[in-house]
């Protein structure tokens, strides 16, 4: 039963471990690639010298078609406060994933593969399956698991962020008993910042993405700075505000989820 469980991930790493030897890919995407096949590795290592069935253990469940729409607003709101957050730590340290999906150049499925998917699972596996599963106090098991996902990022800059991505995703997991959400809630997430590096601000989309705002602070491309490096103390406070609103229709949501009556299928 275990061997079976396991036979996907199993798949996954060797079809991986074989795009490694045979793609050329920049040397960013090769190192990514390198670490995803790493973690694939451990999981596969840890689970079964530890007996787990992944899909039980992880909670992993089937996601009925007509509910993945409630996705899309919660990635949303994962992204604004997300990135009020990033625009915040930006005053202190520098940002080093845009220079690195940039170092991507024109490999865009490649890129969507293994920054947007690989990491969505492996990732999730980790942090809000095993991780946060093995917790008995549930509040403890998110909170730890946003930590250690925060300190995986490694660069403090991204770490802030991660930290409450780590959050929201953990109680996204706990709220909907379900793994897969969080899984494609993340794989969303990054796929809007891999995304946006190619989207023009002159551009139909680009002009579309700036007109959403609150007071003067840009809800998708949030600015805390000047060009001159003071800080805008008006983007500041309605950046805290769009944050703080984002995530309570954030919980709001989960809130709803979590008494929905297909949650007694335990399916979303």
């Amino acid at each position: 039963m275990i061997q079976r469980h396991n036979e996907g991930i199993k798949a996954l790493f060797i079809a991986l471990l074989i795009m490694t030897a045979t793609l050329t890919l920049p040397h960013v995407l090769k190192v990514q690639l390198l670490v995803e096949l790493i973690l694939l590795a451990g999981i596969l290592v840890f689970t079964r010298i530890k007996r787990i069935e992944i899909v039980p253990y992880c909670h992993i469940k089937r996601v009925r078609l007509k509910g993945l729409p409630i996705l899309l607003p919660l990635t949303v709101l994962l992204i604004i406060a997300a990135g009020y957050v990033n625009a915040c730590s930006e005053i202190f340290f520098s940002n080093r994933i845009t220079s690195t999906l940039n170092m991507a150049g024109g490999h865009l499925p490649a890129s969507v593969v293994i920054f947007c998917v690989l990491p969505a699972i492996t990732e999730e596996l980790i942090f809000r399956g095993l991780i946060l599963r093995r917790i008995k106090n549930v509040k403890t098991g998110i909170v730890v698991s946003a930590l250690l996902f925060a300190l995986w990022h490694l660069n403090p800059n991204q770490m802030s962020y991660a930290l409450l991505a780590g959050i929201l995703l953990g109680l996204l997991a706990v709220y909907t008993d379900n793994l897969i959400c969080s899984m494609l809630t993340h794989f969303l997430f990054n796929l809007y910042n891999l995304l946006m590096m190619r989207v023009s601000s002159e551009s139909m989309i680009g002009r579309v993405i700036a007109a959403a705002r609150i007071g003067p602070y840009h809800l998708f491309t949030p600015e805390i700075q000047a060009a001159d490096g003071s800080l805008l103390t008006g983007n500041l406070l309605w950046g805290l505000l769009a944050a703080v609103m984002s995530i309570s229709l954030y919980m709001l949501i989960l809130v709803i989820i979590k008494h929905h009556p297909d949650r007694e299928h335990q399916e979303l």
